[in-house]
């Protein structure tokens, strides 16, 4: 399901997928903030919150979101970066990808 939304301070876009779709694993929950891939509890919390009544504890939902405009220097969240792969492979499989462009902060 596509997501698009903006604010004066950020934007969200992406896509989530469907509850009767969630999976056993995590393996396609994906956040990047600015343009980064980034691992964060709080925004897993955030999205998992929207999902509460319709999938279960056991199921995992699948998410790709691009947050822009979000400064994590200003912002007491526990965000964190990953660090650069190795292999130019993985590294491509976790930077935004080129059919994406960046999105303004209205």
């Amino acid at each position: 399901v596509p997501v698009e939304e903006g604010t004066d301070l950020i934007s969200v876009r992406g896509f989530v997928g469907k509850p009767e779709f969630a999976k056993r694993s995590r393996g396609e929950q994906y956040f990047f903030v600015n343009q980064r891939y980034i691992r964060s509890n709080y925004l897993e919390h955030a999205v998992r919150k929207a999902y509460d009544e319709l999938v279960t504890r056991e199921n995992h939902p699948s998410w790709f979101l691009y947050i822009d405009g979000l400064d994590l220097a200003q912002i007491g969240m526990g965000i964190r970066q990953t660090k650069p792969a190795r292999s130019s492979s993985v590294t491509t499989a976790w930077s935004m990808p080129s059919s994406m462009p960046p999105c303004a902060v209205r």
